[in-house]
Order: C-alpha cells, then structure tokens, then sequence
C-alpha cells in the first residue's frame, strides 16, 4: 500500500473529493518556485569557476560552498512544502508528515529508495486528482538519483539536476493542486476592542 493514499474507502480511481471545499489556508500556501533553487545552484556554480583562478580564490569558494548549501537546505524546504500542501488537500491523507519527508533523506539506504517514494506519493495524488496517468514522479526520481550520481562529478551540477528534476513533478501537480477551485473565506465580524463586547 502506498504511503499516501484517499482519506476515503474509495479506490485509488475512485471521483476526487468535491471541488467545493478547500482549507481555508490552502489559497495562501503554494508550491515554492524551484527557480530559486536554481539559482542558488547556477550561482555556486559560476561563483566556483570564476574565482578560482582570482586572487581571492579562498573567499569566493566559501561563497559558492554557502550557495551550495542555501541551494540543499531549499530543496528540503521544497520537499517539506510539497508533502504539507498534498496532505492537507481535502479527500487525501500522508503517512508521513512533512518534517519526516525531509529526515527519511538522511537514513542510511532507506533515504536512496525516499527519493523515489515521495515524488511517487505525490504523482499518486495528481493521478487521483486529475484521473489521468502520469509519469512525472518516476522522471523526478530519476532527476534526483542523477542528481547524486552528479555531485561526484561536480556540486553545483548535482544540486542543478537535483532541483531541475523537481520540475517534471511540479508541473502536473500544480495543475493537481489548480484545479480545486478557491473557496471565498469571509472575513470576520467585528465584534468590537479587544474581542470584548
């Protein structure tokens, strides 16, 4: 049994919840943009190349090692927002929680098979939602396990793939997550200072 599945008895093909209810935090929490991670990765990359050969080679490689680890830490922050907001769509629970997503990376072999489980949960989700096959959470693992190969070769380019391969899951899951229309929250009545009346 996968470790997302429908809070409902329905089966996995089973009619996505009604579009008529949403939490009424989901319309401020988004996905974060994976071009940041980007960034912080292509940054660190040029930042190594280019001041190698300077004359303050020391400090610019401490640069591009501190964009390189801002670059991992967002990844994880990726990974941390992805799981919440998929648990806390109406109709569809996790096993896990967002913060265990993020420590199931550094357990011991167990961490290698997560990077294929968690984008396999959330493809899981945008198939139930959009009840239509999809492949993106193999060709995220896939991204993400090159990703690692990479990181022998060179940091910034396993941290580039890495974060490159996120796109493959995000964007069929943002149409996942798009397609719950928002629900209007009223704002509160004013019930005088302080509450008190």
């Amino acid at each position: 049994m996968d470790s997302t599945s429908p809070a409902t008895s329905e089966s996995e093909g089973g009619a996505p919840p009604p579009s008529n209810t949403l939490l009424s935090w989901g319309s401020t929490q988004r996905l974060r943009p994976v071009w940041v991670g980007l960034a912080l990765s292509i940054g660190g990359f040029f930042l190594s190349v280019l001041g190698s050969p300077a004359s303050d080679a020391n400090a610019a490689n401490m640069l591009a090692g501190s964009l390189a680890f801002a670059a991992l830490i967002y990844y994880f922050m990726m990974v941390h927002r992805t799981i919440k907001l998929i648990d806390a769509q109406p109709g569809w629970s996790a096993r896990y929680t967002p913060a265990a997503a993020v420590v199931k990376h550094f357990i011991p072999l167990y961490g290698l098979f997560f990077l294929y489980r968690w984008p396999a949960d959330a493809d899981n989700y945008v198939r139930w939602r959009l009840g239509r096959k999809s492949r993106a959470g193999l060709w995220t693992s896939l991204g993400l396990f090159a990703g690692i190969v990479l990181r022998f070769v060179d940091v910034y380019l396993g941290l580039l793939a890495t974060t490159a391969s996120l796109y493959f899951l995000y964007v069929p899951l943002r149409r996942a997550l798009g397609d719950i229309p928002q629900q209007e929250v009223a704002a509160p009545a004013s019930n005088g200072m302080l509450g008190l009346r």
